[in-house]
């Protein structure tokens, strides 16, 4: 059975899973708490109708697209280390964002603060798995993490509204600031520093390029389409390119000596169904949040603050079943809670998709979007277990920087698709507007059951928490891995 390869004075310490929690928060917080403030910065800072989306872009872009070489540098440089530099990294970002006095130099912030955000959450996501042991303790963490995840995506309209409001658009990349502080002092202080190896782990610079590269143009191509449509060049030059790529780093890793993502990775019981399963059911759940805006802001008129508030119910419910999820993953595994969750999002969302400019806010929105939200929840835990069991220990952070890679092109690819329905005709009436947003809903609701029907047919039933008697029956027949 794999051991967590910790040394030195940190042990295994609810504080340091908040650490962990309190990181995830920051994040997810960071990503959306700008688009509230993104009115004010235009006029602050003079950017043009288009310059002023790289805010968003260009944090984005960073973020996906080093995921993989943020998990593999974790591995060969030791998860406590890189997740140290990349909050460092993210802080100081931050105030080089708040302190900007040219479109350009935040910018240029936003895409250091990406970078940042690629080290530290595959160094996040290993460290968990170095701290908590497979099995009910590392659930109940990925549960925590989720539930940081929601909490910080429910806050950012609401704290950025605030914020704004109060100290203008700095104030939002400002409180980054304390919070790196407390994470980077707590972590030296309560989280584990890696073993020291009994092999070294390259980089493999040609596949990280490679690799990096094809995420990078995938990416931006899917800017591409929401800005310019699915066949113009703006869109259609990267994705080719990204293909290219592709096949390039598919090349590179057969003759690698250590390849960044090694075959043994993908014999893994369930990863690549895993992955599968979390790219489709992000393409769903990523978008959903854009959507409810959409619908709230420009249809019902709510503020930013008024539509970031509207959403906490479904937040709630993702948060409580988060909470929940290890006690069904100990008594079902993760095939069953992963694929009946996803089927459960699919029908609230399909049931969100009956919408009208006047629906009734409980009976056609709230009482959907609680449907949703357990589905989600459900599933967040579940599937995370499945895209990160039986990993070995060395090589969790590049299995954590693909986990992370499938979530957040999954929510690109579903950002372009649900963006292009939601566009429709483009006719502004609410009504039309409506409409379209409603076929979104359907098409999103497609993306959450093909992502159940993937995780049923693709992930072995066999996989459970290692403290099931299943599980430790299976770890006493494996053979040669140390106690």
């Amino acid at each position: 059975m794999n051991r967590p390869p910790v040394s030195g004075p940190a042990r295994p310490t609810r504080l340091a899973l908040v650490l962990l929690a309190a990181t995830q928060f920051l994040l997810v917080l960071d990503s959306a708490i700008v688009n509230v403030a993104l009115p004010s910065m235009q006029a602050d800072l003079g950017f043009s109708p288009q310059g002023i989306t790289w805010v968003v872009n260009a944090y984005a872009l960073l973020f996906g697209g080093l995921l993989l070489f943020g998990g593999r540098l974790a591995d060969v440089a030791g998860a406590r280390r890189v997740f140290v530099a990349g909050v460092a990294v993210f802080a100081a970002a931050s105030v080089a964002g708040a302190l900007a006095q040219a479109p350009e130099a935040l910018v240029a912030a936003r895409a250091v603060q990406g970078v940042g955000a690629a080290l530290t959450a595959p160094a996040a996501m290993a460290l968990v798995m170095a701290i908590f042991a497979p099995g009910p303790g590392r659930n109940r963490a990925l549960g925590t993490m989720g539930a940081a995840a929601g909490l910080g995506g429910a806050s950012g309209s609401i704290l950025g509204g605030l914020l704004t409001e109060a100290w203008g658009w700095p104030a939002i990349l400002w409180i980054n600031v304390p919070m790196g502080i407390l994470i980077v002092a707590g972590a030296l202080r309560r989280l584990p520093a890696a073993a020291a190896r009994a092999g070294r782990l390259s980089l493999d610079l040609g596949g990280a390029a490679t690799a990096t590269g094809a995420v990078l143009a995938l990416v931006y191509g899917l800017i591409g389409v929401s800005e310019s449509g699915w066949l113009s060049a703006r869109a259609l030059l990267p994705l080719a390119a990204a293909a290219a790529l592709l096949g390039l780093f598919a090349t590179i890793e057969r003759r690698a000596a250590d390849p960044l993502l090694p075959p043994s990775l993908f014999r893994v019981r369930g990863l690549r169904g895993a992955n599968l399963t979390v790219l489709l059911s992000a393409m769903a759940m990523m978008p959903m949040w854009f959507l409810l805006t959409v619908y709230l802001q420009a249809v019902r008129g709510y503020g930013p603050v008024g539509a970031g508030l509207a959403v906490i119910p479904t937040v709630a419910m993702l948060v409580v079943f988060n909470g929940l999820s290890h006690r069904i993953i100990a008594k079902f595994g993760v095939r069953m809670p992963l694929a009946a969750g996803l089927l459960v999002a699919a029908a609230g969302l399909a049931w969100t998709s009956d919408l009208a400019p006047q629906s009734s806010f409980v009976a056609d929105l709230l009482l959907p979007q609680l449907v949703t939200g357990i589905g989600f929840g459900l599933a967040f835990v579940a599937g995370t277990v499945s895209a990160t069991s039986n990993v070995p220990l060395e090589r969790s952070g590049v299995a954590a920087g693909f986990y992370n890679t499938s979530q957040q092109v999954g929510g690109a690819i579903g950002l372009a698709v649900l963006a292009a329905v939601a566009a429709g005709t483009g006719v502004v009436d609410t009504g039309a507007l409506t409409s379209d947003l409603g076929q979104a809903f359907r098409v999103a609701a497609g993306f959450a059951a093909a992502a159940a029907v993937a995780a049923w047919l693709l992930l072995p039933r066999a996989i459970r928490p290692a403290g099931s008697p299943r599980a430790a029956a299976l770890d006493a027949a494996s053979a040669g891995e140390p106690a």
